[in-house]
């Protein structure tokens, strides 16, 4: 959901507080792996934390590209066929 469509559903009076848990929530996200992986590379070093860092990051992508392609609702079969036919005749 974007920020706009969640901002339209609150009250007004409750969208300042939505927003700054948005950044909250943003800002938590980038910063603590960086500060996760600095501390793990002093224990086990930049070459082992950086692959573990680079496994989570791929499992993370193909759970979300997954998530994603479950989530989007199938096209009917007269939208794909139209889309084609208007394709062939734009050759």
């Amino acid at each position: 959901m974007s920020g706009a469509v969640l901002t339209a559903v609150v009250a007004p009076d409750d969208r300042a507080g939505l927003v700054a848990a948005i950044f909250i929530v943003a800002y938590l996200s980038f910063s603590l792996p960086a500060l996760i992986a600095g501390l793990a590379d002093q224990h086990f070093g930049i070459r082992s934390t950086a692959l573990v860092y680079d496994a989570v990051v791929a499992v993370l992508v193909a759970a979300a590209a997954v998530l994603t392609a479950l989530r989007r609702p199938a096209r009917p079969a007269s939208a794909t066929a139209a889309r084609s036919g208007q394709a062939a005749s734009a050759a």
